[in-house]
């Protein structure tokens, strides 16, 4: 599961090869406003697979 994050969030990291025109990846403040917009998706992802894993992954005997 932590590969599958990993991976994941390696897809969002910023390379000046996927930057276009205008997008600068050269500003001191690039890099904190990569982490500001891709935070929340990263929170919202492992609380997504936090809730998946409990609701189909847990023992329910107890019930």
């Amino acid at each position: 599961m932590v590969k599958f994050i990993l991976f994941f969030m390696s897809l969002f990291i910023s390379v000046n090869a996927f930057a276009h025109a205008g997008h600068d990846h050269n500003s001191a403040m690039s890099g904190l406003m990569h982490l500001i917009w891709i935070a929340p998706l990263a929170v919202t992802s492992v609380l997504f697979v936090t809730h998946i894993k409990k609701r189909f992954f847990t023992d329910n005997n107890n019930q």
